[in-house]
């Protein structure tokens, strides 16, 4: 069952499963993202609000993705696929200039700078808001390959493991819930 989770004190919401606890409860996350994971599939789901970079729209998403890619040491990524949102199908309060833009990749990695690595899907939504100079993405991180010596595997045997397409509709969930409740959040 999705839940309502408030993001930046309450200036932003979206729904998540219960399954999914924010990761601020037992580790540092940094001020500018709103982190959650659920221990028992490896999924996480990161809001970020960012200061816009300086490229053109087109190439936006791909230098997010570029940057997290080099952020998570990944071995090996690649961008699988790139889509427009419409602005109808997200918060109706975004401004009429915002950018939207889905892209769909992966990565291998490892956890904790361990040997072994897994392989993980990522879908990555880029909301760019040029009248407060922000790129927001919402990340998420579903794990298609766990290796048998990664620290996570033993927790993730034990639960059954949501399908791809099962993944991706509680990302498309929590992005359509998504609203903004306080503009006073960008300055």
């Amino acid at each position: 069952m999705a839940q309502q989770r408030q993001l930046y004190g309450g200036a932003m919401t979206f729904e998540l499963p219960d399954r999914f606890v924010d990761m601020s409860t037992f580790r540092q996350v940094p001020r500018h993202q709103e982190a959650f994971m659920d221990a028992n599939t490896d999924q996480s789901m990161i809001v970020e609000l960012n200061e816009m970079v300086a490229v053109a729209n087109e190439e936006a998403a791909a230098y997010h993705f570029e940057d997290l890619m080099e952020a998570n040491k990944a071995s090996s990524h690649e961008v699988c696929e790139t889509q427009m949102i419409p602005l109808a199908e997200l918060d109706s309060s975004l401004p009429a200039d915002a950018y939207c833009v889905m892209l769909l990749g992966r990565e291998r990695v490892s956890k904790f700078n361990e040997a072994a690595e897994n392989d993980v899907n990522v879908v990555m939504t880029l909301v760019r808001l040029p009248s407060v100079t922000t790129d927001m993405l919402f990340i998420m991180y579903s794990p298609t390959r766990i290796h048998p010596f990664s620290s996570v595997a033993a927790n993730v045997r034990s639960e059954p493991q949501p399908t791809p397409d099962e993944s991706r509709a509680m990302y498309e969930h929590a992005l359509c819930s998504f609203c903004v409740r306080s503009w006073a959040l960008f300055g």
